[in-house]
């Protein structure tokens, strides 16, 4: 690693590169005192999907942190660039002031992440807004089928899931969530030889299906709307509808 450290008032000054990250950090003299970390680049090994690579990790121990990185890779995978300020707490840790981008999602400043730990046990809380200014591309970026388009999407969420902040997923969280998206359209696309899947919820074919009509004619074409506005909540791998989704196309409301 190449350091370069300086004398600061009543911290150290230290810029740091190495394979693993490059960046400055401010190191106080005291340990109950802020430690502020402006990277420009930090790389993370890959873990296996079903390994919480923070189970081993009890954020009651951490330092208190104001933190920022330019460009975040989880193995080959680029995860964008986050800012956020973390506090020890004693039920484990809190996450304030959280912004991010990452793969075409929006992360708005001022979300929150509450981090418990209990008899080894770890679990997350995420409160805020997450936006989506071009839902095509984001929906590539995660791995799913384009099966619906679209510009200004904003999720208000307030979820839960067991594990640290890192086991996100969408089998494991429960909690709300509003959506207001503004023009768009549904549309049939295909999964490219299994390299893509179908959101199930947009997969406007299915739904279709399901109500025995034959929309045949506007999902080869797709199927065009001015908003779509609701509330859900999950329930780890299940979904209710709260709130009516009421979709405005063109002709009128559905």
């Amino acid at each position: 690693i190449d350091m370069r450290i300086s004398r600061l008032d009543d911290a150290w000054r230290v810029e740091l590169t190495n394979a693993l990250l490059g960046g400055l950090l401010t190191v106080p003299d005291q340990d109950d005192q802020l430690l502020i970390a402006r990277l420009d680049y930090m790389a993370l090994e890959a873990v296996a999907a079903d390994a919480d690579p923070m189970q081993d990790i009890d954020p009651r121990e951490l330092p208190a942190v104001d933190f920022s990185v330019k460009r975040l890779t989880v193995g080959d995978e680029d995860y964008g660039r986050w800012t956020f300020k973390f506090r020890p707490t004693a039920a484990g840790g809190s996450v304030s002031d959280l912004s991010a981008w990452v793969k075409n999602i929006e992360i708005e400043a001022g979300s929150k992440i509450g981090w418990s730990v209990a008899q080894g046990n770890h679990s997350s809380q995420f409160s805020g807004v997450v936006k989506v200014p071009q839902l095509g591309p984001a929906l590539t970026s995660w791995g799913y089928a384009a099966s619906i388009e679209g510009k200004n999407f904003t999720f208000h969420t307030d979820l839960q899931w067991p594990g640290s902040p890192a086991m996100i997923a969408l089998n494991t969280v429960s909690g709300d969530l509003r959506l207001d998206a503004k023009e768009g359209r549904f549309v049939q696309a295909e999964s490219g030889a299994g390299a893509l899947k179908l959101l199930g919820i947009f997969d406007f074919a299915s739904l279709a299906n399901r109500f025995r009509f034959d929309f045949s004619d506007i999902v080869d074409e797709g199927f065009s709307f001015k908003t779509i506005k609701g509330s859900s909540r999950f329930n780890q791998g299940s979904v209710d509808v709260i709130e009516p989704i009421v979709i405005t196309g063109s002709g009128g409301i559905f």
